[in-house]
């Protein structure tokens, strides 16, 4: 029996925050012998700033 789950954590550089994560995989659960994503990150927007 394995005690618990690998799980990988998968992170971007951005210029604005630096290092942010994008996704989150756990491989070792019942049924799953390869990497399964479980939380992945929307894509993200800046919101465009208006000129005066």
């Amino acid at each position: 029996m394995k005690p618990s789950w690998d799980v990988r954590h998968t992170y971007q550089f951005n210029e604005y925050w630096g290092f942010v994560i994008i996704r989150v995989e756990v491989k070792g659960m019942p049924g799953h012998d390869e990497w399964t994503a479980i939380w992945e990150a929307r894509r993200w927007s800046i919101p465009e700033v208006k000129q005066q």
